[in-house]
């Protein structure tokens, strides 16, 4: 008797405080409005966005726009109550850092807390001061993976539509619906290899975009990363994140680890490396493989879970290097 209580206060204390980090770091979203990379195009669309009764009663047409069109949906329905963009920003950030903490509640009620802390020291100014749509989708998919695990697929298959509808670059993690057979693993692997070496495959896309898909916001937006070379300093300093990712995988294969999330992982580093030209596409893969590494932490670590707190901020040591051209905006 005495042994529950003692762990229903603790947890108790551990979702208070939860709770408050949550809180306390979308205020800080909200406050740094203006930092973020695309704050800027955020806030013309916010502008440009009319409240969500004027497209359901007075049949507005949504504005076109490189944002995908239910977001801008989420848009009219906040510019229902205010004209304050910062809220927005304030309330995804919320959202996004409460759906990965009850992710990683799902894993281990007891490491939760640490497998947050260390996704917020690593990815708080990538996702939740600049990219923060993306951050919000990947949320989602990491809950859409573990209901998957859990056999759960109708609430899996909802968020991962959802994800992908809030920013179309996860489109690439409904691998996962598809790897569990070996064949269909070697299929997409052989697959994926051929396509990129097969030449021409940027022509290819933008002749296909413009042929048939001139209306797809997919294709369009695919094109559009191809041709984008602003983030290529960007993508070479991920290349150290892979890094240290490469050997979370080789560890992983090591102690025999093999379920859905570290097969999306493989995936997610197989493409990153294959597509490591495209810039902008490549470095938003490695970005969104990032909050699925302290589950595969927490699982090798196996029996030793207790040196979770030593072993999560050792794996830090790339930090500054991924965040440099946001810190050098503070």
């Amino acid at each position: 008797m005495t042994s529950n209580f003692v762990k229903s206060q603790s947890l108790k204390m551990n979702v208070i405080t939860i709770c408050t980090l949550i809180f306390m770091l979308s205020m800080i979203s909200l406050m740094t409005f203006g930092l973020g990379a695309d704050d800027m195009g955020y806030l013309r669309n916010w502008n440009q966005t009319y409240p969500l009764y004027d497209y359901i009663i007075n049949n507005y047409e949504m504005h076109n726009s490189a944002l995908e069109i239910f977001y801008l949906y989420i848009f009219a329905f906040f510019k229902m109550f205010t004209n304050n963009f910062e809220i927005v920003k304030f309330f995804n950030t919320l959202v996004t850092l409460s759906v990965l903490a009850y992710s990683y509640y799902k894993i281990s009620s007891k490491y939760y807390l640490y497998m947050f802390t260390y996704t917020i020291m690593y990815l708080f100014l990538d996702f939740n001061i600049d990219q923060f749509r993306n951050a919000l989708a990947a949320s989602l998919s990491l809950l859409s993976i573990i209901y998957f695990m859990e056999n759960k697929n109708k609430k899996s298959l909802l968020l991962m539509l959802i994800s992908i509808l809030i920013h179309n670059s996860m489109i690439w993690i409904l691998i996962v619906y598809f790897i569990r057979n070996d064949k269909i693993k070697i299929i997409s692997f052989i697959s994926i290899i051929g396509l990129i070496i097969y030449g021409g495959l940027n022509d290819i896309l933008f002749y296909f975009s413009d042929l048939y898909f001139h209306t797809s916001h997919i294709a369009e937006k695919v094109y559009g990363y191809l041709q984008n070379d602003s983030f290529q300093k960007d993508a070479s300093l991920y290349s150290l994140v892979f890094l240290k990712s490469f050997f979370i995988y080789l560890f992983l294969k090591y102690q025999r680890i093999d379920n859905d999330i570290v097969r999306v992982y493989f995936f997610g580093l197989l493409f990153y490396v294959l597509l490591s030209d495209w810039g902008i596409f490549s470095s938003r893969i490695i970005r969104d493989i990032l909050i699925l590494e302290p589950i595969l932490i927490y699982w090798l670590l196996n029996k030793n879970k207790q040196y979770i707190l030593i072993v999560l901020p050792i794996l830090l040591f790339n930090l500054f290097s991924k965040n440099l051209l946001i810190l050098g905006r503070f």
